[in-house]
């Protein structure tokens, strides 16, 4: 295969794989959820199928959409007959959205593997030899740009739209998993209840660490919340950022140095060795394992 064509093809899997895992545990109010108000979503149509809302953005501001509406246009960016006809293919002629737009994730995520595989096809299609030739006449406004650019252009489209779909994901996680009393410990501040963040959160020493909160690190302790047993620790990270300080807090609160975390199987020293923390690699040295 030409090389050019496999770059394609690979950067088309990496996006998708990325993307895809990126979309586990999706539901179906997650994919309808509107974060403001007026949003872009999908809107029944008079034939009773759901439609993207749309208007004809080019110097406007665009209103926030929701999840679906861009998991929808992911799914027409990589099916629609131009993937076909602007790299001089003839398109495939089955309607993904003879149905309208899909009503809930599994319809989704069917028709975006349904989408992506088309897309597969119509790039392993393309012929190499003709790559850097105009689009022509059919491509409109844009037939001056070569067919390359135009396959460059749907993997910038649904990659940067991915990455949306991969914020908004944070976004609904955040606002329905916030704690105030665990935001408040994160930010070095007293509470009351304690004791039922411990029972809910008892890594809570790790998820500073792990967020750069390191002033949350001996507030945490000092509370009585654990400094980590067992996999990653805090003290991976403050080993891995080189954080002196908080690596002899940690040691001193009793945590373990020989830990290997679940992903690297690292301990905290390879950890800094890793990342070239000379001082923390000393340190954790001398150490007794």
């Amino acid at each position: 295969m030409e090389p050019l064509k496999q770059e394609f093809l690979d950067l088309s899997d990496k996006f998708f794989g990325r993307f895809t895992a990126r979309l586990e545990g999706l539901t179906d109010d997650e994919y309808l959820w509107e974060p403001v108000a007026d949003c872009w979503s999908l809107e029944e149509g008079e034939d009773g199928k759901l439609n993207m809302r749309w208007g004809l953005i080019f110097d406007e501001v665009a209103p926030v959409t929701t999840i679906a509406w861009r998991l929808t246009h992911i799914i027409d960016l990589f099916s629609e007959d131009r993937c076909a006809t602007w790299v001089g293919l003839d398109p495939e002629t089955e309607n993904l959205f003879e149905d309208g737009a899909p009503r809930d994730v599994a319809t989704a995520r069917r028709m975006l593997d349904e989408a992506f595989a088309r897309w597969k096809r119509y790039v392993d299609a393309i012929d190499m030899t003709h790559i850097f030739d105009l689009i022509g006449p059919v491509g409109g406004r844009t037939a001056h740009a070569t067919r390359a650019k135009f396959v460059l252009h749907i993997l910038d489209e649904v990659i940067h739209h991915g990455a949306e779909i991969g914020v908004l994901r944070d976004l609904w996680a955040a606002e329905h998993s916030y704690d105030a009393n665990v935001s408040a410990l994160l930010r070095g501040e007293n509470i009351d209840d304690v004791d039922a963040v411990k029972r809910s959160h008892p890594d809570l020493v790790r998820e500073a660490a792990a967020t750069a909160r390191w002033e949350a690190v001996p507030h945490l302790l000092a509370l009585g919340f654990s400094p980590g047993g067992e996999g990653r620790t805090a003290l991976h990270h403050a080993a891995g950022g080189g954080r002196l300080d908080m690596l002899k807090l940690l040691v001193d609160a009793g945590s373990p140095v020989d830990t290997r975390d679940a992903v690297y199987r690292a301990t905290p020293l390879e950890w800094a060795d890793f990342f070239g923390r000379t001082e923390a690699v000393e340190f954790l040295r001398r150490i007794p394992v």
